[in-house]
């Protein structure tokens, strides 16, 4: 089975580190960018099942790459980083489209159980969409009033 890949959008270099190291020795394929438009780039080429960016960068914010992947790949889950005491951009992501959110500082097992239950939501999402094509190919609505 392919692993999962996962983007760290973060500009602070020892967080993004560590992230990356914690998610890729739970299996996971991990790309990393230290900017907004940076991370936008490898978005696009790259496809990520999941997005992991830092609200508050310099450049291109993360509420401007969560606004981008949703417009560009609604189904891609988005999980965003946040300081702590700052509930309220939490709240703002969540409304933007955001599965999720870390607030700073958090732990190793915070971060895998939340990109473990974004991945599962990712596929039950696929799920849903595959067996509605399947339904609507069986079946017939058009003669129910």
């Amino acid at each position: 089975m392919k692993k999962p890949t996962v983007l760290i959008i973060e500009d602070d270099a020892s967080l993004r580190r560590v992230l990356e190291f914690s998610l890729e020795e739970s299996g996971y394929r991990v790309l990393t960018a230290e900017s907004g438009e940076a991370g936008l780039d490898l978005f696009r080429s790259e496809g990520p099942s999941l997005v992991i960016t830092d609200i508050a960068m310099p450049g291109i914010s993360g509420y401007e790459v969560l606004k981008v992947v949703k417009e560009e790949s609604p189904d891609t889950v988005v999980v965003v980083i946040t300081a702590f005491g700052s509930v309220e951009k939490a709240v703002e992501a969540m409304k933007l489209g955001a599965y999720d959110y870390l607030t700073k500082p958090f732990g190793r097992d915070e971060l895998r159980l939340v990109v473990a239950k974004a991945l599962d939501f990712r596929g039950l999402q696929a799920e849903n969409a595959r067996l509605r094509e399947v339904l609507n190919d069986r079946v017939d609505f058009s003669h129910i009033v």
